[in-house]
């Protein structure tokens, strides 16, 4: 097969993943949903015109649909996104408010391109970086909201968002920087000259489209998983992708939550709840029961019970549960029932509550 149909194929094949992505996420109807359409949008936008851009350059349509969708949108959609997923809820406002800033600086270009006649290569390296530079301020901006929640022990990322927001902007301020460095083969000075020249041909020549190729793959993968019937399968149910388990496991997730259950002794409270914890500790809900099923736990209860037996065994193996019965026991460490603490604690220790007493006295 001759490479000229390779890349027709591999186009094509970008182009099907690209919309299963954004089809799946805008019929989602959520915010943060809405985002990632939209962001796969611009991307597969940009996709078909660079394929079909020797017919459709000079059509008007084209320059009414640049409006929308533009590699401009990627840093405050980015952005967005990421707001979304830390404060867990969405402002409309908000988003309009970056939408339509971005809108008004493509619109101001289109204008000025189409009154002035203005196709020279200055005008378009200057409206290029602009785009850049919305891309590399919105970055910032990301990673400044991030600094200043990382102090938080309720603020949570998983793996899997990590992988993509380095993954995206990784790609997206490498190109920003090889744009800048090419600007600088306008200037007089040789040696400056000829060094962006090497950097920035050895990149678009042999880099550029394969990564191109990897961040839109990887984007649509992301995309399509973050569907929330799609995600269940995709990341909860770790019997049925156990190759993924290391890109997919959400570790910051268990840490954070063995480590509240542990240290505020959640398990010691009263008909506490899934619906009543995941408030408490500003968690979706989704999150606890991919964490519950990931760690063999078949529900919300099963874990406190099983930080209720550890509570139980440290109380017994420290010796400070002489002045209490072994039910008075039970009862300090979270357990309601009598039949509740047995059953639970035969079926994880593989013994009964005073025979693991009997055996600790002895020792």
């Amino acid at each position: 097969m001759e490479l000229p149909s390779l890349l027709n194929i591999l186009q094509f094949t970008l182009i099907f993943h690209l919309s299963l992505a954004f089809a799946v996420n805008i019929c989602t109807r959520t915010a943060r949903n809405f985002l990632l359409s939209y962001l796969v949008a611009n991307v597969l936008y940009i996709l078909l015109a660079d394929i079909f851009w020797i017919y459709i350059h000079d059509n008007i349509i084209l320059q009414i649909l640049s409006l929308f969708f533009s590699s401009a949108y990627y840093g405050p959609l980015l952005y967005l996104y990421l707001v979304d997923l830390i404060k867990n809820k969405s402002n409309y406002t908000n988003m309009i408010k970056h939408f339509l800033l971005c809108f008004s600086i493509l619109l101001v270009f289109t204008i000025i391109k189409n009154v002035a006649d203005l196709d020279s290569l200055l005008f378009s390296l200057f409206r290029t970086s602009i785009s850049e530079l919305i891309i590399i301020i919105y970055f910032l901006k990301g990673y400044t909201l991030l600094r200043a929640h990382m102090s938080n022990e309720k603020y949570v990322l998983k793996r899997r968002f990590w992988f993509f927001y380095v993954y995206i902007n990784g790609y997206l301020i490498t190109s920003s920087v090889i744009f800048f460095i090419s600007l600088f083969e306008l200037t007089p000075l040789e040696i400056v000259k000829s060094t962006s020249t090497i950097i920035t041909s050895f990149y678009y020549s042999n880099l550029q489209y394969p990564i191109w190729i990897l961040f839109c793959f990887g984007l649509s993968l992301y995309a399509i998983t973050e569907v929330k019937w799609l995600k269940n399968w995709f990341v909860s149910d770790t019997k049925k992708l156990n190759i993924f388990n290391n890109l997919f496991s959400e570790t910051p997730t268990h840490v954070f939550i063995e480590k509240d259950i542990v240290n505020n002794k959640r398990f010691l409270e009263k008909n506490l709840s899934l619906k009543r914890y995941s408030k408490m500790i500003n968690m979706e809900k989704q999150d606890i029961i991919e964490y519950l099923n990931i760690n063999g736990f078949g529900s919300f209860s099963s874990l406190l019970n099983y930080y209720r037996v550890q509570e139980f065994k440290n109380k017994v193996e420290g010796k400070s549960f002489h002045q209490y019965t072994l039910i008075g026991i039970a009862q300090e460490c979270g357990f309601q029932s009598k039949s509740t603490f047995f059953r639970v604690f035969k079926q994880l220790e593989n013994e009964t509550p005073g025979d693991f007493i009997s055996r600790c006295t002895d020792l």
